[in-house]
């Protein structure tokens, strides 16, 4: 027997012999850092700073 956390992404294809049992709130939190070289600071690095973002935010709307 064992027990992990794991998002629900991971949970698929479903794993025969395996149980899956959502976490009653509070669930846990997950928090992303981001480091960067100011002078390297790339479009990209923005752009996905600002999806990351952008994301949260919605995460926090819920």
């Amino acid at each position: 027997m064992g027990i992990s956390l794991i998002p629900s992404i991971a949970q698929t294809p479903r794993v025969v012999g395996v149980r899956t049992v959502p976490i009653a709130p509070p669930t846990p939190t997950r928090h992303i850092g981001v480091a960067t070289i100011p002078r390297r600071n790339h479009a990209q690095v923005r752009t996905l700073i600002q999806a990351l973002q952008g994301e949260a935010a919605t995460l926090d709307e819920s």
